[in-house]
């Protein structure tokens, strides 16, 4: 609008110039309607240029923090499926005592919120960035949070089941 604007202005002092028989304005060498259109042309390229840069490092950040959703996830799943494969078999090879041991560490990570940090962090990223899709996983939080809460009510089931097996002993 402002360049409109001085275009516009230096018709009206060329007509008046011309109409009342004066010399023409010349502008200073570097200044001329020409130049600075081409002054003007090259700004625009130039903030052309940098909003496309702009868009392509915000794509390729919000990218980042979707791969770090997605790895902090699957780490979680494989925790989890590792330590729930643990419950479930139960560890042929050592006494009651040492699996009760091994199964209330992994419920106090649990209640302490140990694994699960790591992907809510990587969520509360995704939140922040305002990104609701992710390509890269095929997991949420919520299906984390239930995994995680299904994994502690079944460490709670098997402590108390060798609690009650080291009473009966």
């Amino acid at each position: 609008e402002d360049k409109v604007n001085l275009e516009s202005l230096l018709t009206n002092i060329t007509i008046k110039l011309n109409s009342h028989h004066r010399t023409p304005y010349t502008a200073p060498a570097g200044k001329s309607a020409a130049e600075l259109d081409a002054a003007w042309d090259r700004l625009h390229d130039a903030e052309r240029d940098r909003s496309k840069a702009l868009r392509e490092n915000i794509f390729r950040l919000k990218e980042l923090l979707r791969k770090a959703f997605a790895t902090s996830a699957e780490d979680f799943v494989l925790w989890i499926t590792a330590t729930k494969e643990q419950v479930v078999r139960g560890d042929a090879d050592s006494d009651l005592a040492t699996q009760l041991e091994r199964l209330k560490a992994n419920q106090k990570l649990l209640e302490s919120g140990g694994q699960i940090s790591d992907v809510e962090t990587a969520q509360q990223a995704l939140d922040a960035a305002g990104i609701d899709e992710n390509p890269h996983s095929e997991h949420t939080l919520e299906d984390l949070k239930r995994m995680n809460d299904q994994l502690h009510t079944l460490l709670s089931k098997k402590i108390t089941f060798i609690e009650n097996q080291l009473l009966s002993e």
